[in-house]
């Protein structure tokens, strides 16, 4: 699992237990809720196959016979407009790696509908779908052709869902091989190259308004080191000044602060500073909390202790984690 991948994890459990905190803090008496395995949000990061549990393990209600091909799989997954939610991921996990040429254009086909709930799919059952179906294409051997053009076209696809342009943002720098080049076919030729990459995630960072520019920056901080050359300090400036933009979507600057400290952009200390004290957003507070054990200093340590003997129930773990990272710097 690259530093990225960890990252996006990292954040999507900051998320999910700053609101189980404050929903608690609100009314203690009532045990936080986890939400249902499986249950479609807008959470980030999309599903792996390598965080992804045993389907039938989990979901007991999905034990459906699997079908007896994997053409009648694909058929099952396109077609199959009076099949539930449970079935058609039953089928996607039975897709082997070796689909033909036909397989794959069918599913390349159904992922580019923006019109795909058949009979009995909500909108994040969609979502789901179509990230999984992303992952066994992924697996497919020798790798599909133009794969990745696939991913950028769905991501510039502005009537697409806005979770699934999401989702290919992050399947594109997750699927790229040691030297970031997708879907390499036999003859040789690359389908796409780092600096298209690059691109691709750099439009995605002017998405302020959604969750999209945190995902892009977090992309191209897997893609670009904190080496001290031209193309990582340009990252960092990216970063900063996102984590800096008082209108961007707060998943995305709670993103950014969380890169300002994987580069270490101390730069983003004061700024971290202001969010944890008086940002609106919980989850960005937290991350601003978090990022200030690794960006803070003498400064810094005030406005933390303030937070870790202070009320606020869902601040005080994260504070008292940064100050004991400030003291072994």
């Amino acid at each position: 699992m690259n530093r990225n991948k960890k990252l996006w994890v990292m954040l999507g459990a900051v998320l999910l237990t700053s609101a189980l905190i404050q929903k608690w803090a609100q009314n203690p008496k009532r045990a936080p809720q986890t939400p249902m395995r499986g249950a479609a949000t807008n959470a980030i990061p999309a599903f792996s196959d390598r965080t992804r549990t045993n389907l039938a393990s989990a979901f007991p209600q999905a034990r459906v016979p699997l079908p007896q091909s994997t053409n009648d799989s694909v058929s099952l997954i396109v077609r199959g407009k009076n099949e539930d939610f449970w079935a058609k991921m039953k089928a996607v996990h039975s897709l082997g790696s070796h689909l033909t040429t036909n397989e794959i254009a069918s599913l390349y086909e159904l992922l580019r509908s923006r019109e795909y709930p058949p009979d009995r799919l909500t909108k994040g059952g969609v979502r789901v779908l179509k990230n999984d179906i992303i992952n066994a294409l992924q697996r497919q051997q020798p790798p599909p052709k133009n794969l990745g053009a696939l991913l950028v076209g769905l991501f510039e696809d502005r009537q697409q869902d806005p979770i699934v342009r999401d989702y290919a943002l992050q399947h594109l720098v997750t699927s790229a091989d040691g030297t970031h080049q997708f879907g390499t076919a036999p003859t040789g030729e690359s389908v796409l190259s780092l600096p298209v990459v690059a691109s691709t995630l750099t439009e995605g960072l002017k998405e302020t308004d959604s969750q999209i520019a945190g995902t892009a920056l977090l992309g191209l901080n897997a893609l670009q080191p904190a080496d001290g050359s031209d193309a990582g300090k340009l990252v960092d400036r990216q970063a900063l000044a996102l984590a800096a933009d008082t209108n961007a979507n707060a998943f995305a600057r709670a993103a950014a602060i969380q890169v300002c400290s994987l580069r270490d952009v101390t730069d983003a200390a004061p700024i971290a500073q202001r969010l944890s004290l008086a940002s609106e957003s919980l989850p960005l507070r937290i991350a601003a909390v978090n990022a200030l054990g690794s960006l803070g200093g003498q400064p810094e340590i005030a406005a933390l202790n303030e937070l870790a003997t202070g009320t606020e129930a869902a601040l005080r773990p994260a504070a008292l984690a940064a100050l004991a990272r400030l003291k072994l710097r």
